[in-house]
């Protein structure tokens, strides 16, 4: 006579005999999909990227890696300056078709968007003027923070100058520094103009501390070095505050972070 014992504990080796290999197939098969994905994936982030960089810089005719992933001494100069919430992914020159440099192009992240990171390339000509932004990717409230994303917003960093930091106001802009804050939207406007102000931290710094193009382990290390002995090179300004003194009511402040959040 069978022992029910017996039947119950074949049935347990059973089913996790039954559930190993079902796990097994199945990350052999998410581990296949991603090594198929993963390829066209990186071509098209790799594109996107491209694109935004032409976006900010239309003569360019190449773009040379500084550097691809974050920089330490890069990031240590935004910790001085107060911007340790923004991250320089990366650094680009860029090159116009007679192989002059035009400026840099950076990719910057911002963590402190309302809903979420913030990622976006901008330009900065070699006179310290900026080119524009391009961003990435945002997800920011609908009809409040997402309209970071428009022409109107956007237009208004053309132009501005690296010499000094940028900040935002709800009454106007009236200076060249300022920037029209969205209304209903201030922490992403917050978050876009400290965004800014990393990027132009960093051009500061390059400019001061000169570049060094990046080339692959494989080939002979000929990196240009550039922007070194510019004596009239931008000293990155120390910024405590990066918004205009009508922004610090804190009435108002809460008021629009109450309508971003209704919305």
């Amino acid at each position: 006579m069978n022992n029910p014992l017996d039947k119950i504990k074949n049935k347990i080796l059973h089913d996790t005999a039954a559930i190993t290999i079902i796990t097994l197939v199945s990350g052999l098969a998410l581990g296949l999909v991603h090594a198929i994905t993963a390829g066209p994936i990186a071509i098209q982030e790799a594109k996107a990227k491209e694109e935004a960089y032409k976006a900010v810089f239309e003569e360019a005719g190449s773009f040379q890696t500084v550097f691809d992933e974050q920089d330490a001494s890069v990031e240590a100069a935004l910790d001085e300056n107060g911007f340790g919430g923004q991250d320089i992914d990366e650094a680009m020159l860029a090159v116009d078709e007679n192989g002059e440099t035009l400026g840099y192009a950076y990719t910057v992240t911002t963590h402190e968007g309302y809903g979420g990171d913030i990622q976006f390339t901008m330009g900065v000509e070699n006179d310290g003027t900026m080119t524009g932004i391009s961003i990435l990717s945002i997800s920011e409230t609908a009809g409040l923070g997402m309209r970071a994303t428009t022409e109107d917003f956007r237009s208004q960093f053309e132009g501005k100058e690296a010499d000094e930091n940028l900040v935002y106001t709800k009454n106007g802009a009236s200076r060249d520094n300022e920037i029209d804050a969205l209304s209903g939207a201030t922490v992403t406007t917050k978050a876009m103009t400290n965004g800014v102000n990393a990027g132009l931290v960093a051009y500061r710094y390059h400019e001061e501390n000169g570049v060094k193009i990046a080339v692959p382990a494989d080939e002979e290390n000929t990196a240009e070095t550039t922007g070194a002995e510019n004596e009239t090179a931008l000293e990155a300004e120390p910024s405590e505050e990066t918004v205009s003194e009508e922004d610090t009511a804190e009435v108002e402040d809460d008021t629009e972070e109450k309508e971003e959040n209704e919305g």
